[in-house]
């Protein structure tokens, strides 16, 4: 930036000895310091007159060594340097500093429009309204996993869960073949993390998966209603924690419709074991006679609730199926024969 004034101001010119026939000449002298000067941030031409003679084209802070005194009775906007970078202040007459600019953003504002990185928490005092389309999130599905009925560890095989912040707990897990989500509690590091609550499905090695934020996350113990960003196989997804009981409704076309909701598919499984229903679903059991079959469902584990049972004196077979409340316990006991897991799922 160059060096202005041109010459110099100084007060103590012209000298009282001077001759007054240079007045001329000091008087367009300093009629050009003032013109330089001001010009630095306004318009200020050396001739003629317009309407915005004076008004400001820019304007430029010095860096404040330090947050200046308050003023009672004036607003105080200044720059000063935070992080070897000087960002914009403004100080109220009550003391109040308030930083406006953030590392090349301005700072705790959200923008109607274009792509913004929004830290920390925010309260609305209002419902917010979000579209669908601008909760897609990119899944994380590096590598497989192996998951064993019952236990809420997972192990990841050429996964890089802790690297990068790739995976956090309070985000939703989604395993393939299961058709089922869980929530993530914390992750231990690359190839290990837990679940809020034990896997139900089928034990195994080599499983696809898919980990997606969700809009609030949840912490363990901290079980409240999370709502599930997109993924490639779904619409927005509820997931509603409670009780250590997860239950998933798919929601299509920004609605819960009733008229959508199926059964999944039937998953075969042993009598006198004590199974936790991640979402609500059907028991179905049979026998061949004579004998008798029970089926037992409430919130202990094992239950010890019997709500329905069979029996037969003859050769005749018999069987039942029993509803089962999400986030409840259930089981079978009697004859040798079947006994399937029927959950409930969405179109």
């Amino acid at each position: 930036m160059a060096i202005l004034p041109t010459t110099g101001w100084d007060e103590t010119q012209p000298p009282a000895t001077q001759s007054a026939g240079l007045g001329d000449d000091r008087i367009r002298e300093m009629k050009t310091q003032v013109r330089e000067v001001v010009d630095v941030d306004h318009k200020f031409d050396s001739s003629g007159s317009d309407a915005e003679m004076g008004m400001h084209k820019i304007i430029r802070f010095l860096t404040e060594a330090g947050t200046p005194l308050t003023d009672s009775d004036h607003i105080q906007f200044y720059q000063r340097e935070v992080g070897g970078v000087d960002e914009l202040f403004v100080k109220d007459t009550a003391g109040n500093e308030i930083q406006i600019t953030d590392g090349g953003e301005v700072a705790d504002v959200v923008f109607l429009s274009g792509a913004q990185t929004i830290t920390g928490v925010k309260t609305f005092q209002a419902d917010p309204t979000l579209e669908k389309s601008n909760l897609v999130a990119t899944p994380y599905n590096t590598g497989n996993v192996t998951a064993t009925n019952g236990s809420v560890n997972i192990v990841g095989s050429g996964t890089l869960w802790d690297t990068d912040d790739n995976v956090k707990a309070g985000q939703a897990m989604f395993m393939t073949a299961d058709d089922q989500y869980y929530i993530i509690s914390s992750i231990t590091d690359d190839t290990h993390l837990v679940l809020t609550i034990a896997y139900n499905g089928t034990t195994g090695a080599g499983k696809a998966y898919e980990i997606v934020p969700t809009l609030d996350g949840l912490s363990a113990g901290n079980h409240k209603e999370v709502t599930l960003l997109d993924h490639p196989d779904s619409s927005v997804t509820t997931a509603k924690i409670a009780d250590d009981a997860v239950t998933t409704d798919k929601v299509n076309d920004d609605a819960i419709t009733g008229d959508k909701i199926d059964l999944g598919a039937w998953v075969a499984r042993v009598r006198d074991t004590s199974y936790l229903a991640v979402t609500a679903g059907f028991v179905v059991g049979w026998a061949g006679g004579p004998g008798a079959v029970a089926g037992y469902t409430d919130a202990a584990d094992p239950p010890i609730t019997r709500r329905v049972q069979d029996s037969t004196t003859g050769g005749s077979g018999m069987s039942f199926m029993m509803p089962v409340r999400k986030g409840h316990y259930w089981k079978t006991t009697g004859t040798t024969g079947g006994t399937w897991w029927v959950p409930l799922g969405a179109v």
